[in-house]
């Protein structure tokens, strides 16, 4: 069995914990041989914020009902459809772009190198059992380089602003409002790097090579440049991106 499920705002503990120990709880009685838990890195019983306390409860919870199961903490995950690279893509056709935490640190990892890890060790459970692994890809950027990273694969060229701690704090104090850009519990997470250990395998764990963002992104942040797809990368070939 493989849990996928998780949330960014509201009630962590339901799903991130009670949830968690009812597919473990279901997998075990089915007999199942692997269980295999998506976590994220930071997930920690000490963490600032109830994601990250209820990642680790979650694990805990686990490991409690399944003990053989794999445990798998990616950092932020990029992908066709993400709300991460299209987020700030979109962001990019502004002239001027806010940063918030832009010193703070991730390893932004494909969706397929993460999917191809998962089934990795949902197939080969005796390898990968009671194992857990920190993802990440082979680029470790802060949050402002990401910004820089995205808006040049996309053709965009904003003007990047960063955004004062107190300003962002002082924003994120009213992220229960709709539309709030992000919530308290979210600018929490960002006041920590996102950053795979160095003493684990990571990918190598799974012979899988980790893929550049600047590789790929371009299939699908094409579309947010000036043109469509197939207009000119000018801004890539300034920056030295190799094309997709």
């Amino acid at each position: 069995m493989i849990n996928l499920i998780g949330i960014l705002k509201g009630r962590f503990a339901a799903v991130h914990v009670a949830g968690a120990r009812n597919l473990a709880v279901a997998a075990r009685d089915a007999g199942a041989l692997a269980f295999v838990q998506v976590s994220a890195i930071g997930a920690s019983a000490a963490s600032a914020s109830a994601y990250g306390r209820s990642k680790a409860e979650g694990e805990a919870a686990i490991r409690a009902t399944f003990p053989s199961a794999t445990i798998i903490r990616p950092s932020l995950v990029f992908g066709p459809e993400d709300d991460l690279t299209n987020r700030f893509a979109r962001l990019a056709s502004w002239p001027v772009v806010p940063v918030i935490a832009p010193r703070t640190c991730f390893q932004p990892i494909y969706v397929r190198d993460l999917a191809n890890a998962i089934a990795t060790a949902a197939l080969d459970p005796t390898a990968h059992a009671g194992e857990t692994y920190e993802l990440g890809g082979p680029e470790v950027m802060t949050m402002r380089a990401l910004n820089e990273r995205i808006a040049a694969i996309a053709g965009q060229s904003p003007d990047f602003v960063d955004l004062p701690h107190f300003a962002s704090d002082l924003i994120a104090r009213f992220g229960f409002l709709p539309g709030a850009p992000l919530t308290r519990d979210q600018w929490l997470m960002l006041q920590q790097d996102n950053v795979a250990s160095v003493t684990g395998m990571g990918l190598n764990a799974f012979e899988v090579t980790p893929t550049p963002l600047a590789s790929v992104a371009g299939e699908w942040l094409g579309r947010y440049r000036q043109g469509g797809r197939f207009a000119p990368r000018r801004l890539e070939r300034e920056q030295n991106i190799p094309a997709a």
